[in-house]
């Protein structure tokens, strides 16, 4: 990385896993909770793209923050919905990769607008919410039902249902 010492009219060149690191240090502060493990695992998508043994385009690839285009922008976002994420992931990580790169702007460290290339997706009413909800009166019927039988009782179903109760976890993140 140049140092921003060596000439103060220019921004240091910055590696992705770096800036993505001092976006997340920077801002972690102003967030709640699990926000900027959030952030981490949306941008570890974009690196995987942008870091991935194949170039981008017929390029070198990317090495830096300085060699973020709006086509690569572009590229990532097709790749992006070409996965297997639902909708409402694919938005999320979108608008999340799309406050980095203004985060970078801000930081001189990529052309002004370049977040612009980033469109997210627009979702149904359906796609915004799930309805896949077990509500809390179900919740509570079948803790009794599995607190109660002698043959589920302590079993990995009834162990799962209460973490689940407990957390109030999402199923992505019981897999």
């Amino acid at each position: 990385m140049n140092s921003p010492r060596d000439n103060p009219n220019q921004s240091p060149d910055v590696n992705i896993p770096d800036a993505v690191d001092a976006f997340i240090l920077r801002n972690q502060m102003n967030w709640n909770g699990e926000t900027a493990r959030t952030y981490r695992k949306s941008l570890d998508t974009f690196e995987e793209f942008i870091l991935d043994d194949e170039p981008v385009d017929d390029d070198e690839g990317v090495d830096s923050v300085s060699d973020i285009e709006r086509w690569i922008l572009g590229q990532y976002q097709d790749w992006l919905v070409e996965q297997d994420y639902a909708a409402a992931t694919v938005q999320s990580k979108q608008k999340q990769d799309r406050r980095w790169v203004k985060w970078l702007e801000s930081q001189g460290l990529v052309e002004v607008g370049l977040h612009l290339a980033i469109q997210p997706i627009q979702l149904s009413d359906e796609e915004q919410t799930s309805s896949d909800i077990l509500e809390p009166d179900q919740i509570k019927k079948y803790l009794t039902y599995y607190r109660n039988s002698p043959r589920w009782r302590g079993s990995r179903r009834h162990a799962l249902l209460e973490v689940i109760a407990h957390t109030a976890a999402r199923r992505s993140g019981i897999r």
